[in-house]
This record gives structure tokens, sequence and C-alpha cells, in this order.
């Protein structure tokens, strides 16, 4: 946890400036935490606002290269609008890895 006291507001870290009047304490909590908790308020209001339009968030994990899939699909036909990383990009991240390690081992 870490404590600012200022005299008047300003960005947390900034020096205490000196003026007359009641000094301000500041107290920035563990963020990790914090962050955590808005992250997913903030992920539930984009599902929320998603869902109006008749529209899906799928979270998955591709095997290969272990990197997070985010697909926006049709709510009614299931059919993916879009999709982040795209399969092109996931198939030459898996290919690009599969040539380092070749290259690291020498069996190239």
């Amino acid at each position: 946890m870490k404590v600012n006291i200022s005299n008047q507001p300003g960005n947390f870290g900034s020096p205490a400036r000196e003026t007359t009047g009641k000094p301000k304490v500041e107290i920035q909590r563990d963020v990790s935490s914090d962050s955590a908790r808005i992250k997913t308020e903030r992920l539930h209001e984009l599902k929320r606002a998603f869902a109006e339009h008749n529209i899906s968030l799928s979270f998955d994990r591709d095997e290969q290269t272990n990197q997070v899939v985010i697909k926006m699909v049709d709510a009614n036909s299931g059919k993916t609008i879009r999709q982040t990383p795209t399969e092109v990009s996931l198939k030459l991240t898996a290919i690009y890895s599969k040539i380092q390690g070749q290259f690291l081992e020498g069996n190239f």
C-alpha cells in the first residue's frame, strides 16, 4: 500500500505541495486485486453491450500456441464474425515456434 500526503489534489506519487489548509491523504491499495475486479467488470459490460446486438464473446486458448483467442459470434447463427488473433496468425505463430525449436536443437 502506498500513501501520499498532499495539501492539494494532484497525481498520486507527486511531491506534496506546501500551501495552507488541511493535508489531503491519498491511499493506493493493492492494484492487482483491484485490477482483476475492474477487468472483470469491464468484461461483463462488453458482454452486455454485445448481447443487445445478438453478439456473444468467446474466450478460448489455442492449444498449439497457448494464446488467448477472442471471438465475436453471431448469437443467432453461431457464425464467427471476427476473431483475434486470426487463424492465419495462429498458424504462422505455430510454424515459427516449430522452426525456432528445430533451429535451437540443430535439427534443420
